[in-house]
Order: structure tokens, then C-alpha cells, then sequence
């Protein structure tokens, strides 16, 4: 089990000799295959998405080991109390999911599956 630091920096210089802390990590979302759903409107499409971890330094890219698809979800309405279903989209989801690995700022790397060479 390999934790990482999202925080993790590195010493550089730039061009013009400036020392900088620059990031080692960054979390993105990847748009995949585009895939057959069902929503509360019917039949529909949306991607099959996937969070990417990109170490800067090596140029390493890692996959979450699951993709990420829409959902029908349940709201209830603070004012009027009634309850309503939404899709909320692949992409939406895989950004709240990427937000929380943010706000926890440690990664298990044994989630992850290493993608660099297909790249």
C-alpha cells in the first residue's frame, strides 16, 4: 500500500532561474466511451468517466480502478418538502468524487492502476 501527498511539491527553477514549488500530482477527469443510459426522461448518453492522476515529474499517469457513470439520484426540496429524481451525469459525478480526494489529500495507490504506457 503506497500512500501519496495530492500537496506533494518539487524545487525547480525556470528559465529565468526562479525557485519555484512546483506540484508532483494532479487529478483530472477523463471522458471515455460514450455508453447507453437511462434517465428520469428516458432513454439517453453519457460517458463512462474516468479519475486520472498525473505525477509531473515522472510523467506517470495513473486510472482509478473503476469508471464512473450516471445515476438517477433523489433530491427533496427544502421548501416545499417533495421529493425529486435527477440524472446526474457521469462527468458531474466523477468531479464530486475528484473534489472529496482533494479535501482528503492522500491517495492509496493500490486503487490505482498504472495507465502510462497506453498513453
Amino acid at each position: 500500500m503506497s500512500i501519496i501527498h495530492l500537496a506533494a511539491t518539487i524545487k525547480g527553477k525556470d528559465f529565468g532561474g526562479v525557485v519555484d514549488n512546483d506540484p508532483m500530482w494532479g487529478l483530472s477527469v477523463f471522458k471515455g466511451d460514450l455508453i447507453d443510459v437511462v434517465t428520469v426522461d428516458g432513454p439517453s448518453d453519457d460517458y463512462k468517466c474516468e479519475i486520472h492522476l498525473t505525477n509531473w515529474y515522472t510523467q506517470r499517469v495513473y486510472a482509478l480502478d473503476r469508471v464512473i457513470i450516471g445515476r438517477i439520484e433523489n433530491i427533496t426540496d427544502e421548501e416545499t418538502g417533495q421529493d425529486f429524481d435527477y440524472y446526474i451525469n457521469s462527468t458531474n459525478r466523477a468531479e464530486r468524487l475528484l473534489e472529496k480526494m482533494k479535501e482528503k489529500g492522500t491517495i492509496d495507490l493500490s486503487h490505482w492502476i498504472d495507465i502510462t504506457e497506453s498513453n
